[in-house]
């Protein structure tokens, strides 16, 4: 449950449309969803068409595009000329992709084990795409390949169960997907 001091803050910041990053405003909505606040009247404001429009998203690294991208997924009322058009950011999460098929935070980069699943997260609904298909397809193989004997994931010298879980749930969904 939020507190009224944070539904304050936030509402102080919808008020006066001050949001620090998109992610931010993704993860927001997400949380006030959640929390069962209109997130189509919040102070006024309708957030996700503001998040839809945030000015500044290729500013972010590709984990964050993934997030607002796939946080705009959930909306079936995005209109296609937005600003941060779900489709139109799937394809520039491509860029982000390296030779071994993982993607890293910028280009180019050393593939992430987590922003690998992150992005994968926010391509799995495009993959009737041919060249997303492709790509989602190459980074569940760099996933498999780097899959420790045991089956966990290390990220940062570290397994842990968030990474592991993430991974779980990306490779089921591309899985079952794209036919592995």
């Amino acid at each position: 449950k939020l507190t009224n001091e944070l539904l304050e803050s936030y509402r102080k910041q919808a008020r006066t449309e001050s949001f620090p990053t998109a992610v931010y405003l993704a993860n927001l909505i997400n949380v006030l969803d959640y929390e069962g606040y209109d997130i189509y009247n919040f102070e006024g404001m309708n957030l996700p068409e503001e998040l839809s429009n945030y000015k500044f998203l290729s500013r972010e690294a590709s984990q964050g595009i993934a997030t607002v991208t796939r946080v705009l997924n959930r909306f079936d009322n995005i209109p296609s000329d937005a600003l941060n058009n779900p489709l139109v950011q799937a394809y520039a999460l491509l860029e982000y992709q390296n030779k071994d098929g993982g993607f890293g935070s910028f280009v180019p980069e050393i593939s992430h084990v987590d922003t690998t699943a992150t992005v994968l997260t926010a391509l799995a609904p495009y993959t009737y795409i041919d060249e997303i298909n492709k790509a989602v397809t190459k980074a569940v193989k760099y996933l498999s390949n780097i899959q420790n004997e045991d089956g966990t994931f290390t990220a940062f010298g570290k397994e842990t169960s968030t990474t592991i879980a993430l991974i779980i749930i990306v490779l089921f969904v591309s899985g079952n997907i794209i036919g592995l």
